[in-house]
C-alpha cells in the first residue's frame, strides 16, 4: 500500500506510538513509510531509515522472514502477511524509496540527483503499475521544472498527477494536487484553479490538505489588493497549517511571504518577528534555498529600519547558503542587496565582489531583468573605489542593456551615469551632448524619464548634483536656484524619518502608558472591580492605538487616513467636535480638511494663520498644546460654530521633524474633560496625524514608483516572447529554405531534360512517324512539363513565404533603418492573410508610402498587435451576432504635413466608452481568459512612443475600432 501524501503531525505521533521495538526489527513497509512522512520533519533521519530500509530489502532473499505488520494509507498499523521475497521483487517499494531520495537531493538544491532519482523512481512505479505512485512522481516533477524555469512542463506534470489520482479514487490526493495547481497559479494570476480548489472544500468538507492552500491563495488576494495586514494574517495562519502537514519548506516560504507584508504595512516589529520564525524553522535543515529565503526577509526587515550594521552580517550568511543555487534569481538579488548594505557602510570593495557575483548570477541564469540595476551599481562601486575608467565603461553598459528593452533601472544608470561625471570629470563616449557638460546631460535624460510620472518632483541628490555640475559648468546663478531648491525640498522630504519616528512614538508611549496605568491602578487599590475596568479600557485603548497607527502607515489615501483618525478620536475621548487642519504657507491659513459634530460632518472652514483670536492658530504659531477649561456657566470664546456649549477644549499643532505641518483641535461641553491619560492620547493622535500629513506626498511619489516599475516588467515580458518568437521563426524559414530550393532547382531541371527527352522520342519516330502518335507524345510530354510547373509554382510560394518569415523575424534589424512604411506593413500582411481570410477581408490601401528612420521589426510588432486585435474583435462580434456582417479591416496611409497616419479600421464589436482610458494599461484585457495578456497595446504604445509618435483610438460599441497610428515623417 502506498502511504499518505502528507499526514499531520497529530496523526503522525499516533501512528509512532503504536510501534514497537527498535527500528531494525521493523518490517521495511513501516521503515518506508515512516521516512516517507519525516522526508521534510527530518530529512536526515528519513535518509537513515530508508538505508535501513535498503540494506533489509537487499538482505531479504536470505532472511525469508514474514512481515509481520505494514501500513495502511490512512496511517493506520494492519496485519499483512507476505514472504520477503515478495518484498524485494516489489519495484513499487523501492521506486518509493527513489522518490524520496529525489525529494530530498531537491531540497538541498542538489538538481541533478533529483531528477535522476525521479526517473529511477518513475520507471519503478510504471512497471509496478502503480498510479498513485506515478502521480507522486509527476508532483516532484512539478517542483523541479518550476526551479528550471519551465511553466508548460510543470502544468503538463501537475495535470498528469491529477489525473492519476481521480482514476484512482484517491480523495486526499486529489485534494493535495488541486492545491498545488492553485498555488503555482498565484503566479499566472489565474483564479480558475482557486475557485475549483474553493468549490471542492465546499463539496468535501473536512480535506486538512485543502485548507494550507487556501490560505496561502487568499493571503495572496489580499497582497495584491494592498490588504497587508490581512494577508500577513493569512500566510502565517497558512504556514502554521502547512507546517502541521509536513510540507516544511513551503510553511517557511509563507511565513517569509508573511514578514514582506508586514513590512508593507510599516509594521516592522511584525517583520521582523515573522522573518526569524521562518529562519528558525530553516535552521535545523539547512536547506539553502530555505535559509537564504529567511535571511533574506529579515536582513529586509533590517533594511526597513535603517539597521545596516545588522543585516550585513545577515544578508553574508544568506549570499553563503545560496552558493549551490548560484545560477538563480534568489542568489543574484540576495548578493546585490548586500552590495546594497556595503556600499551604505562604506565597505566600497566587498560591495564592488558582492555585485560581480551578482551579475555572474544573472548572466548565467539568464535573468536579464535585473542586468541593468546590477551594472549600475557596479559602476558606482567603481567610482567610489577610485576606478572611474572602470566605472564609465561599466556605466555605458548598463545604459546599452537599459535602452535595449531591460528598463527596471533606466532611471538609475542615468544617475550614477551623472555621478560618475561629477565625481571623476572624464570624457564622455557619447557624441553632440546637448548639455554643456556630460553629467547634465545624463541628469536631464534622468528627469526626462522620470517626468513620465505626473507631479514628478526632483528627488534632494538629484538638485544638489544639478547645482554641482552647473557650478562645474560655470554658470553661478544656475547652481545657486538648484541649491535653493534642494533646501525646501529637502525641509520636506523624510519618510524613512517619519516611519521611524512612528516606531520610536509607538514605543515612548508604551512606556508613558504603562507608568500611567500604574499610577491609576494605585489610585484604584480599593476596588479590584475598578482596576479591573481601567486595565480593560488601557487595554482597549492601546489596542485601538496600535490598530490606528498601522492603517495611517498603511494606507496611501491621506483623506481616508484622515476621515479615520477623527473617528478613532470621537470613539477613544469625550468630545462632541475634532478637526484637523493643514497648514497653507502660501496663503498663510489654516485650512480645514476634514471636521466633525457629533459625527455629522462640518463644512469647511478657513481661519488666518494670524489671527489673534483662534485658539487654533495660536497653537501653530507658538508650536505649542493648548488646554481651555471655563467655569460653569461661561463657554469658550472661539469654539466652532453649533448649538452645543463648549466648556473644554484641546488644541495642539501637528509637527513633524520639526516643522508645523497643521492643527488638531478636539472640544467637549464636559468641565475638566481632558486628564493627563486623555491628552497623551491626544498627542499620539496628533502625531499620527502629522506624519500623514508628512508622508501624503512620498506614497504618491511611491505609487508613481510601482505605476513605473509594471510598465517596465510588461515591456520586459514582450520583449522577450519576442525576441524568442525571432529566432524561432528565422530558424523554422531557414529549416524551410534549404529543401524548398533543392525542389525548385530539381523541377526546373527536370522541364528542362523533359524537352530533351521529346526532342528524343520523335527524332526516334522520325520525319515519317503518323501525326496521331507524334501529337500522342507532345500530349504526354506537356502533361509531365505541366506538372512540374505546378512544383515550381509552389515552390515559389514557399520561397515567397520564407521571404515573408525573414522580413518578419528581422534578426539582422536591431539597429535603425531607413525604411518604406509598406516594407514594414507588406510582410506582416502576408504572414496573417491566409489565416484570416475565411474571417476577415483586409483591404490595404497605402497612398502614402514614405521612408522612415525605424525600428522595422518593432513597427512590424505593431501592425501585427492590431490586426490580430481587430480580427479578435471581429470573430467575437460573430460569435455573440452569427447574423453580423462579413468581417472587414481596411488599412490606409496619408501624410498629414510632417506626419504619416496610418488607420486600421475593422467592423469588430467596438469598445464600451468606460473601457478606452484603461486599453493601453499593460495586463488589462476585456479578452475571455486563454486569448489574451492584457500586453499587446500597451507594448504598441510604448514602441511608437518610441519612434516618437502616438497612437489614437475611436471606436463604438457593436460597430467596430479604428487605431490611427501616427509617425513624424523624415526627408528622403
Amino acid at each position: 500500500m502506498n502511504p499518505a501524501l502528507y499526514l499531520d503531525d497529530a496523526a503522525l505521533a499516533r501512528w509512532r506510538a503504536d510501534l514497537a521495538g527498535p527500528s531494525e526489527q521493523w518490517p521495511v513497509p513501516v521503515l518506508i513509510h515512516l521516512a516517507w512522512h519525516l522526508r521534510q520533519r527530518d530529512s536526515r533521519c528519513a535518509l537513515a531509515l530508508a538505508d535501513l530500509a535498503e540494506e533489509k530489502l537487499g538482505a531479504s532473499v536470505a532472511l525469508r522472514t514474514t512481515l509481520a505488520a505494514t501500513v495502511l494509507a490512512d496511517g493506520t498499523v494492519g496485519e499483512l502477511m507476505a514472504d520477503e521475497d515478495e518484498v524485494a521483487e516489489s519495484p513499487a517499494l523501492a521506486a518509493r524509496l527513489a522518490l524520496l531520495r529525489g525529494e530530498i537531493a531537491w531540497l538541498y538544491a542538489d538538481l541533478g540527483v533529483a531528477e535522476q532519482k525521479l526517473a529511477e523512481a518513475r520507471q519503478g512505479f510504471a512497471r509496478a503499475d502503480d498510479p498513485i505512485g506515478q502521480g507522486d512522481s509527476l508532483l516532484l516533477a512539478a517542483q523541479l521544472a518550476w526551479d528550471r524555469g519551465q511553466p508548460e512542463a510543470r502544468r503538463q506534470c501537475l495535470a498528469s498527477a491529477l489525473a492519476l489520482f481521480s482514476e484512482a479514487g484517491d480523495v486526499a490526493r486529489q485534494a493535495s494536487a488541486m492545491g498545488w495547481i492553485a498555488y503555482f497559479a498565484n503566479f499566472e494570476r489565474q483564479t480558475e484553479s482557486i475557485d475549483a480548489l474553493e468549490a471542492w472544500a465546499r463539496e468535501r468538507p473536512g480535506q486538512v490538505e485543502v485548507t494550507g492552500f487556501l490560505d496561502f491563495c487568499h493571503a495572496w488576494d489580499a497582497c495584491g489588493d494592498g490588504r497587508y495586514q490581512d494577508a500577513a494574517d493569512g500566510w502565517e495562519c497558512a504556514a502554521e497549517r502547512l507546517q502541521a502537514l509536513g510540507l516544511i519548506r513551503l510553511a517557511i516560504t509563507s511565513f517569509n511571504n508573511a514578514s514582506t507584508a508586514a513590512g508593507n504595512q510599516s509594521d516592522f516589529a511584525r517583520e521582523s518577528a515573522l522573518a526569524e520564525r521562518a529562519l528558525a524553522l530553516a535552521r535545523p535543515h539547512g536547506w539553502p534555498f530555505s535559509m537564504g529565503q529567511s535571511l533574506r526577509s529579515l536582513g529586509e526587515a533590517m533594511r526597513a529600519v535603517g539597521d545596516f550594521a545588522g543585516a550585513l552580517p545577515v544578508y553574508e550568511e544568506a549570499a553563503t547558503c545560496l552558493k549551490p543555487l548560484s545560477r538563480s534569481w534568489l542568489y543574484a538579488v540576495v548578493t546585490h542587496e548586500l552590495a546594497l548594505v556595503q556600499l551604505e557602510t562604506g565597505a566600497f570593495e566587498q560591495a564592488l565582489a558582492a555585485l560581480e557575483a551578482s551579475e555572474a548570477a544573472v548572466v548565467e541564469g539568464g535573468h536579464r531583468g535585473v542586468l541593468p540595476s546590477v551594472l549600475g551599481r557596479k559602476a558606482l562601486a567603481l567610482s567610489l573605489t577610485g576606478r572611474g575608467t572602470e566605472a564609465l565603461a561599466t556605466a555605458e553598459r548598463a545604459l546599452e542593456a537599459s535602452e535595449n528593452g531591460y528598463h527596471g533601472a533606466h532611471d538609475t544608470v542615468l544617475e550614477v551615469l551623472a555621478t560618475i561625471h561629477l565625481r571623476h570629470g572624464l570624457p564622455s563616449k557619447r557624441l553632440e551632448l546637448p548639455a554643456p557638460q556630460a553629467a547634465l546631460h545624463y541628469l536631464d535624460r534622468y528627469v526626462a524619464v522620470k517626468n513620465i510620472t505626473p507631479g514628478y518632483i526632483p528627488e534632494v541628490s538629484i538638485l544638489a548634483d544639478y547645482a554641482t555640475a552647473w557650478e562645474q559648468a560655470g554658470d553661478l546663478a544656475k547652481a545657486l536656484d538648484y541649491e535653493r531648491r534642494r533646501a525646501t525640498l529637502l525641509e520636506s522630504e523624510g519618510t524613512q524619518k517619519a516611519m521611524q519616528q512612528v516606531k520610536a512614538l509607538q514605543l515612548s508611549n508604551e512606556a508613558e502608558k504603562a507608568k500611567l496605568a500604574a499610577e491609576h491602578q494605585r489610585q484604584l487599590a480599593e476596588s479590584e472591580s475598578a482596576r479591573a475596568r481601567a486595565l480593560e479600557t488601557m487595554s482597549s485603548t492601546l489596542l485601538t492605538l496600535g490598530e490606528l497607527g498601522q492603517k495611517i502607515t498603511s494606507c496611501l489615501d491621506s483623506r481616508q487616513v484622515f476621515e479615520a483618525l477623527t473617528q478613532h478620536v470621537a470613539a477613544m475621548l469625550d468630545c462632541q467636535l475634532v478637526s484637523i487642519y493643514q497648514l497653507n504657507q502660501a496663503e498663510g491659513t489654516l485650512d480645514m480638511i476634514v471636521g466633525l459634530e457629533r459625527g455629522q460632518p462640518l463644512a469647511p472652514m478657513r481661519i488666518p494663520l494670524d489671527s489673534p483670536e483662534s485658539l487654533t492658530a495660536r497653537a501653530v504659531r507658538e508650536q505649542t498644546e493648548i488646554l481651555c477649561d471655563v467655569d460653569p456657566g461661561e463657554e469658550i470664546a472661539n469654539r466652532l460654530p453649533g448649538p452645543r456649549r463648549i466648556r473644554t477644549a484641546l488644541f495642539a499643532p501637528l509637527s513633524a521633524e520639526d516643522r508645523v505641518l497643521g492643527a488638531m483641535s478636539i472640544q467637549s461641553e464636559l468641565a475638566d474633560a481632558y486628564s493627563e491619560l486623555e491628552r497623551l492620547i491626544f498627542r499620539t493622535l496628533c502625531a499620527y496625524g502629522a506624519i500623514a500629513l508628512n508622508n501624503a506626498e512620498s506614497y504618491r511619489k511611491l505609487d508613481a514608483t510601482l505605476r513605473e516599475l509594471r510598465q517596465a516588467q510588461a515591456q520586459l515580458v514582450q520583449t522577450e516572447k519576442m525576441a524568442s518568437l525571432g529566432t524561432l521563426t528565422a530558424g523554422i524559414a531557414h529549416e524551410i529554405n534549404n529543401p524548398a530550393n533543392f525542389a525548385h532547382v530539381g523541377a526546373q531541371s527536370l522541364a528542362v531534360e523533359l524537352e530533351s527527352f521529346r526532342e528524343f522520342l520523335l527524332a526516334l519516330a522520325g520525319e515519317e512517324a503518323p501525326e496521331a502518335l507524334v501529337a500522342s507524345l507532345n500530349r504526354r510530354v506537356d502533361a509531365l512539363i505541366g506538372q512540374t510547373d505546378t512544383v515550381i509554382e509552389g515552390t515559389t510560394r514557399i520561397r515567397d513565404l520564407v521571404r515573408d518569415l525573414r522580413t518578419f523575424a528581422r534578426l539582422d534589424e536591431a539597429e535603425r533603418k531607413a525604411v518604406r512604411i509598406g516594407d514594414c506593413l507588406q510582410p506582416t500582411l502576408n504572414l496573417v492573410r491566409g489565416q484570416l481570410a475565411p474571417y476577415v477581408q483586409i483591404d490595404a490601401e497605402l497612398a502614402a508610402n514614405p521612408t522612415l528612420e525605424c525600428w522595422p521589426a518593432q513597427l512590424s510588432q505593431v501592425f501585427l498587435n492590431l490586426i490580430s486585435n481587430a480580427y479578435q474583435a471581429i470573430v467575437s462580434r460573430r460569435r455573440a451576432d452569427p447574423a453580423s456582417p462579413q468581417g472587414k479591416l481596411v488599412i490606409r496611409s496619408r501624410q498629414n504635413g510632417e506626419w504619416l497616419e496610418m488607420s486600421f479600421q475593422d467592423n469588430g464589436c467596438g469598445m464600451a466608452p468606460e473601457v478606452l482610458p484603461r486599453i493601453f494599461e499593460p495586463f488589462y484585457t476585456t479578452k475571455p481568459v486563454g486569448e489574451g495578456t492584457g500586453l499587446g497595446l500597451s507594448i504598441s504604445f510604448g514602441i511608437v512612443e518610441r519612434h516618437r509618435g502616438l497612437i489614437e483610438v475611436s471606436s463604438v460599441e457593436g460597430e467596430g475600432s479604428c487605431f490611427t497610428v501616427k509617425l513624424p515623417v523624415q526627408e528622403e
